[in-house]
């Protein structure tokens, strides 16, 4: 129980920044005893309390795109559902694939986790290079980009909000547009992860996953607006790296 309130507070804290939360979260569920299948369930079940402080956080916004009485919303209505349309046709076959690559890297957990944080940290390093269209200017190839970008991030180590902040970012868009659309865009298809992982695995009748999720729900809702304003601002692919190498190192030498 307490193993899942600490994953609990972990991703609401990491949800908001660059880093792979899913990640982090699978690598210390696995080392105090959890299957990679298991962990990966876990940290993506524990969205739904982050996804809830998301919905909370952005309401007035989210009614407006919800009901679209402008082109802007229109827009953003329609990069949503393309995004979320190119995540499941990506992201679904990689979900399912996590019980074979289980299998097969049971002992490599931290080698496999390690190596993406790795990859994340390296993209990073470039994600300020780029600047400025506005949030309300997106086309149906943003949604495609940024749909493939958060469709891999379904892999345990991979930054869903860095990799679709960066997709952005490339596209032009200024960091506050990148990370508004970011969130944004996950809403759907983490619901959608959210609801399959807690059927499937019994969670939501389950009081420690539930207070677990409660748990993210309520420090994600205490720290998003200061880690927002702390994204924009601090680039964290140092902290993705050391800690990747961190990880391949324990793998491989102990």
């Amino acid at each position: 129980m307490l193993g899942l309130i600490i994953a609990g507070i972990l991703q609401g804290v990491l949800e908001w920044l660059p880093v792979s939360s899913q990640g982090i979260i699978s690598l210390f569920l696995a080392n105090i005893g959890y299957t990679l299948e298991q962990a990966v369930d876990i940290s993506l079940f524990l969205h739904v309390g982050t996804l809830i402080a998301t919905i909370h956080y952005f309401w007035k916004d989210i009614k407006k795109i919800v009901v679209p009485k402008s082109r802007k919303n229109v827009n953003i209505l329609l990069f949503i559902l393309w995004s979320s349309f190119i995540s499941l046709l990506i992201g679904g076959p990689l979900y399912l694939s996590i019980p074979f690559l289980s299998g097969l890297l049971s002992e490599k957990i931290g080698l496999l986790i390690g190596s993406f944080l790795i990859i994340t940290g390296i993209i990073q390093l470039f994600r300020k290079s780029f600047s400025s269209r506005s949030y309300a200017d997106v086309k149906r190839s943003d949604g495609i980009i940024n749909g493939a970008a958060q469709g891999f991030s379904a892999l345990p180590g991979i930054s869903r909000s860095g990799s679709t902040t960066l997709a952005l970012l490339v596209q032009g868009f200024s960091i506050d547009s990148a990370l508004k659309l970011s969130f944004f865009s996950s809403i759907p298809i983490i619901f959608l992860v959210q609801l399959y992982s807690g059927v499937k695995n019994g969670f939501f009748l389950d009081a420690g996953y539930l207070l677990a999720a409660f748990t993210a729900f309520v420090v994600g809702r205490l720290s998003i607006d200061y880690f927002l304003k702390i994204a924009k601002k601090f680039n964290f692919a140092l902290f993705c790296i050391i800690f990747g190498l961190l990880n391949v190192a324990i793998t491989i030498f102990l």
